[in-house]
């Protein structure tokens, strides 16, 4: 059993671990939303990180969301962004104290391109509730809850799927297990890797009739 924790960071932070075996859809195990301390915002107090991470239990991989610069009405919003890197800093810290784990740090685009891009909906928060109802028949309470889940499900796609190569002793084994690492990076999702699997199959099969 593969265990992925994601955090959406912030004021109202969203924590989510859901886990399945290898190459199984993973299923939720636990969500919430807390609202932070205003010193644990402000980088002085790590207890109130490490007690939100203790109810969750220890997972094999982590993310946190990783903020980006916000431009309202054209000036760059420096002191939010700050804020909010502080934030991420914090997280990853207890994270690493509490399990030795470093948890990578996705942009909001990076996951939701690979979990939203499909979910109809207006807005990427809508889409949020939306993918989590559909995917784990639960119904957050808050975007940032629902924002970690879709986080913790891009984490899945990238260690819960990995490509199967078929080694061949063609001398280009290799080259081919690079391949499926790259590919992995890119997070396509489990139909496209299965899909890839079988084409892969399927000329190697054609080649030894």
């Amino acid at each position: 059993m593969i265990h992925y924790l994601a955090i959406d960071p912030g004021e109202h932070a969203g924590l989510a671990l859901i886990a399945g075996p290898l190459r199984t859809e993973p299923r939720r195990v636990d969500s919430d939303t807390i609202r932070m301390p205003q010193a644990a915002r402000d980088g002085l107090d790590l207890t109130a990180y490490a007690k939100a991470l203790h109810r969750l239990g220890r997972p094999d991989h982590a993310a946190i969301e990783h903020p980006f610069l916000a431009v309202r009405e054209g000036v760059p919003d420096a002191a939010t962004y700050e804020t909010q890197l502080r934030a991420v800093v914090m997280w990853r810290l207890a994270i690493y104290q509490e399990w030795g784990l470093v948890a990578e740090l996705p942009y909001p685009s990076t996951w939701q391109s690979v979990v939203l891009n499909q979910v109809p909906g207006v807005g990427t928060k809508d889409k949020s509730h939306l993918f989590c109802k559909g995917k784990f028949g639960y119904v957050c309470g808050r975007s940032d809850e629902a924002d970690a889940l879709c986080i913790a499900f891009w984490l899945s796609t990238r260690y819960g799927w990995p490509m199967q190569v078929t080694e061949r002793g063609d001398g280009k084994d290799g080259t081919r297990r690079a391949m499926a690492a790259a590919m992995a990076r890119k997070c396509p999702g489990p139909q496209v890797i299965v899909m890839l699997e079988d084409m892969e199959r399927a000329k190697h099969e054609r080649r030894n009739k």
